[in-house]
């Protein structure tokens, strides 16, 4: 990805001297030490709880050639290195300048839940019609990105960025460094209020994505969200004017007319966009993921005017609505593993889905694993009441939760089929006395919670 020269070209406003080889060929932008790479590049950044330049001879045993640094002093001997005013700063330069060479059609995402299962979907989509760059894992934050933009080839077609925030400000600038010719956002809602006065001011954040738009560049947008009016004003108060919008409301540029289930993983799905009809089909029934797809096209038909989608193949992510069968002490379990965070629209979905595969295969019960939201502050307790209501509103057979602020909201549920755990590991220990033959079991909380630790009691 980056030669000698083109390091020193990126980088010139902050080095202050460097020692490289003519020949090098750099291949991998790395910040964490233990990664196994080969070519590769370290930047040893300084964090609050963590300095890089502590792990310098670590980087080099795993395979880095150079390192970006901006102290000398444990510098291993005959190491490649970049000595630079602000090491972080000089991410931010790399990155910039990763930018700037492409050709490729760049695509940004947001949402307040959803992001890494639509980048997985547009990943699969787009990799069909050209060489296709994807962020990793979940690296969507002010480290994150930018390091995303510095891996990307100068030979890819396309790229897929996940913007995640905990914060205001924290989407404008990464979105400006990304500069997209798609902006995506897939819903809004009370995910990190913790650090805001109302959903209002998360949809605001969530629109700070169009500020790196570029002029000509398509907005995409659920039209169903409360805050689509929002998101839709301030699209076009910032003089843009192709917005594209999504969902089950007629209405919607892109929306679902038809929705067939054939198993656990397997769907067909009928969209609508102009009079046309686009029917593919999806290895998944989870009503998100059927959204999540049409995302999918509508983003390939805006960009490219390409139509043709199928997504049989496509391999949920762990933690994020896979779902699979296990056998439990001769227990046939239908288990749906969402574990990897919550929010209250996400939660109320994955019940809702659970009902809708009791109904569709015949099952009998359906027993949630539900973990405490985090981050929601002074909004805690009337927030985890509202999925206190959905559990009665929905009749969920059997609930256990987990944590201090799902036990505090206990004494809502009007049925006396639930048990509370302050953490989930002494839920794991106790979850197959509550698991019966045929029973659809959904797992769900926050990151924090380490809800994933029930399933792998299992």
């Amino acid at each position: 990805m980056y030669y000698s020269q083109e390091l020193v070209t990126a980088l010139e406003s902050q080095i202050l001297e460097f020692d490289l080889d003519d020949n090098l060929e750099i291949k991998n932008v790395v910040i964490d030490s233990r990664t196994k790479v080969e070519n590769a590049l370290f930047i040893a950044i300084v964090g609050e709880n963590n300095d890089g330049h502590d792990y310098l001879e670590s980087a080099s045993k795993n395979g880095c050639e150079v390192v970006l640094i901006s102290n000398k002093d444990q510098l291993p001997q005959g190491l490649n290195y970049i000595l630079v005013k602000d090491t972080f700063e000089s991410l931010y330069a790399l990155a910039k300048f990763s930018r700037q060479r492409s050709s490729a059609k760049i695509i940004a995402l947001t949402g307040s839940v959803g992001k890494t299962s639509v980048k997985e979907l547009l990943k699969s989509t787009f990799s069909k019609y050209g060489k296709t760059f994807a962020s990793h894992g979940n690296l969507n934050n002010h480290f994150g990105v930018p390091l995303s933009l510095c891996n990307m080839a100068r030979d890819n077609e396309f790229g897929i960025f996940e913007i995640g925030m905990n914060h205001a400000n924290e989407i404008a600038p990464l979105s400006k460094l990304i500069e997209p010719d798609v902006a995506i956002i897939t819903n809004v809602g009370p995910v990190h209020i913790e650090f805001f006065n109302n959903e209002e001011e998360i949809a605001f954040e969530k629109s700070e994505i169009f500020l790196g738009l570029k002029k000509d560049g398509i907005g995409i947008i659920n039209i169903d969200n409360p805050h689509y009016k929002l998101l839709k004003n301030r699209f076009s108060d910032l003089g843009l004017t192709k917005l594209v919008t999504f969902g089950e409301n007629p209405a919607a540029s892109y929306s679902l007319s038809a929705l067939e289930i054939h198993n656990i993983n397997s769907s067909t799905i009928e969209a609508s966009h102009d009079g046309e009809k686009y029917s593919y089909n999806l290895a998944s029934s989870k009503k998100t993921n059927v959204f999540n797809s049409i995302i999918a096209l509508a983003t390939l038909n805006s960009l490219t005017g390409e139509g043709e989608v199928d997504f049989s193949d496509f391999n949920e992510v762990q933690g994020r609505g896979k779902a699979f069968e296990k056998d439990v002490n001769s227990k046939n379990i239908l288990i749906i593993d969402d574990s990897y965070n919550a929010s209250i629209p996400s939660i109320i979905a994955g019940l809702k889905y659970c009902l809708e595969i009791k109904n569709s295969l015949n099952k009998t019960r359906v027993v949630v694993a539900i973990g405490d939201m985090l981050e929601l502050g002074s909004k805690s307790e009337a927030l985890h009441g509202e999925i206190a209501n959905a559990i009665n509103k929905l009749n969920i057979d059997f609930s256990i939760l987990v944590g201090e602020e799902m036990t505090k909201i206990s004494h809502k549920l009007t049925k006396d089929s639930f048990k509370t755990y302050p953490n989930s590991a002494s839920a794991g220990k106790n979850i197959k006395n509550f698991l019966k033959d045929g029973d659809i079991f959904y797992v769900k909380g926050s990151r924090g919670m380490k809800m994933e630790e029930i399933i792998n009691n299992l």
